[in-house]
């Protein structure tokens, strides 16, 4: 009988087999590793010389991965700090900081590059994420 493989991030079943006990839920896009209850690693030690289950076990690499991810709605919420007078908050945020520092100190460039990151931020985001996922493939 087979084992049933339920996403840990939504609980959803809708799970595809992407690797040797790696999976990609359908519902989410979480990718976890699912540890068979009969496989070896299925048991795992931790620092302390406790034996404990674990079915569930996310690589570091995959916590990296989404911890690096932008999010769309925090970058424009971000940007909208230059209304309290905090210009290039979303720079900061994106991981420009020499930019960020440019944007706070000058006022967004007088409010004209602020203006036309309202346009491409979205699209920055969308880069920076991009990048971040080609990092991690290799």
């Amino acid at each position: 009988m087979q084992e049933r493989v339920i996403c840990p991030q939504c609980q959803s079943s809708m799970v595809n087999n992407i690797g040797p006990n790696n999976y990609k839920c359908v519902m989410c896009g979480h990718i976890f590793t699912h540890y068979h209850e009969d496989s070896h690693d299925y048991q795992q030690s931790n620092t302390f010389g406790n034996t404990y289950s674990q079915s569930y076990r996310e690589s570091f690499d995959d916590i990296m991965f989404r911890q690096k991810l932008k999010d769309k709605n925090t970058a424009y919420i971000c940007w909208c700090a230059c209304f309290l007078g905090f210009c290039g908050i979303h720079h900061f945020y994106m991981g420009n900081i020499v930019k960020g520092i440019i944007w706070l100190v000058t006022g967004g460039v007088c409010c004209v590059g602020q203006i036309i990151d309202l346009f491409t931020l979205g699209k920055n985001v969308d880069l920076h994420n991009l990048r971040t996922r080609q990092e991690y493939q290799r």
